[in-house]
């Protein structure tokens, strides 16, 4: 370092600088972790000042926790600072071929693109690395062991939904193991669940139909074919019916069990939602399937019902889906990017000594309220 670099400075500016420059050394390694620095004349030399400026920087150092004075070392790099600067690596497992709108579903793929994007901006703000790997049970069990052993060399890992539990399940016995998933969904206590507060946005969606002044309230749902009364999903989905139910009986509104709409995958699903509308069309209805969103308003206009009007419209999701659709949907959206950004947030505070394995719990993140046209308050 020459001289010229770091001339002229009045004597505190010119101890920050040298701070910042070993600083710079310590955190590249050059200083490794309990390693010592080198001696008080040696820094001065090298840097062409004082060993009193030297001084008055190591001594900024030790306040900020940075380096310690050992009697017999010298000064030497804080260890529990160095844990503090280590880079997290968190993998991302995912059990399909690649995160593209072909593979997945549109709306799972635009909330895999915002999960993507808060592990990046997690990583950035809490110093830590994102690895994407692929894993699938369907793999031959070379390529299986392969990845197990990628997943393995990370500090923690990072899963969506109910996929590849068993993994999950293994691996959380060896390290911090995340899962973005229903607050519904049972979870073995090893795994840190990973979700938005569900019950809360179907609270509002209720409160909401209360303020549109509807007297009536009805819920639309979808079922794959392949459900069963012992699918995880069919029981979440038949948990948010109730719960909705529930929440606009307390708001005063009328519910009934006959505007609870099924619809189902293997019907013309279409034609049955127009026949539902036309016999008894309650003043709101809550979409419980975001993808049944544009039937339901390509409907309404088939049969002449005006949205906004005749019949207010709320729905959860992401958002993107409802591109296109007038009048502008009122919809509640899931924190996604939020909830990784956290979860990136919360393991680096546990992998740094901040958090003890009991304490790695994030809390339920809260849904975006999204004011459209298509559910607005009465005046």
């Amino acid at each position: 370092m020459k001289r010229d670099i770091i001339k002229n400075h009045i004597r505190g500016e010119l101890a920050q600088e040298i701070s910042q420059i070993l600083l710079q050394r310590i955190e590249a390694g050059f200083y490794p972790p309990g390693g010592k620095i080198d001696s008080i004349r040696q820094i001065a030399s090298s840097l062409g000042v004082s060993t009193v400026s030297v001084q008055n920087a190591l001594k900024l150092l030790k306040e900020k926790g940075v380096v310690k004075a050992v009697p017999g070392s010298g000064v030497i790099v804080d260890e529990s600072y160095s844990k503090e600067m280590r880079v997290c690596n968190i993998a991302f497992v995912f059990p399909e071929i690649a995160i593209r709108p072909d593979i997945l579903q549109f709306e799972d793929w635009v909330i895999n693109s915002e999960i993507h994007l808060g592990l990046f901006r997690g990583a950035e703000l809490y110093g830590a690395k994102i690895n994407f790997l692929h894993l699938n049970e369907k793999m031959p069990e070379g390529g299986f062991m392969k990845k197990m052993k990628e997943i393995r060399e990370n500090d923690a890992a990072f899963f969506v939904g109910r996929e590849l539990f068993d993994v999950q399940k293994e691996l959380a016995r060896e390290m911090p193991v995340l899962n973005v998933i229903s607050e519904y969904d049972e979870l073995p206590p090893e795994i840190c669940r990973v979700s938005s507060a569900n019950r809360e946005a179907l609270r509002r969606i209720a409160g909401q139909a209360r303020e549109c002044g509807c007297r009536s309230a009805g819920i639309i749902s979808f079922c794959r074919r392949n459900y069963s009364e012992d699918d995880p999903g069919f029981r979440v989905m038949r948990l948010q019916q109730q719960l909705f139910m529930q929440y606009c009986k307390e708001e005063g509104i009328e519910v009934s069990p006959g505007r609870n709409w099924e619809l189902y995958e293997n019907r013309d699903y279409g034609q049955e939602l127009r026949t539902l509308l036309k016999n008894d069309p309650p003043e709101f209805i809550f979409c419980n399937y975001s993808y049944l969103t544009g039937e339901l308003y390509e409907s309404c206009r088939d049969l002449g019902i005006r949205i906004g009007e005749d019949i207010r419209i709320m729905a959860k999701s992401p958002g993107l889906i409802f591109t296109g659709l007038k009048p502008a949907v009122t919809y509640m959206k899931p924190p996604v990017a939020e909830m990784a950004v956290e979860s990136v947030k919360y393991v680096c505070k546990y992998l740094r000594g901040k958090l003890r394995r009991e304490e790695l719990q994030i809390p339920p993140l809260s849904y975006d309220f999204i004011q459209g046209a298509s559910a607005l308050p009465k005046q």
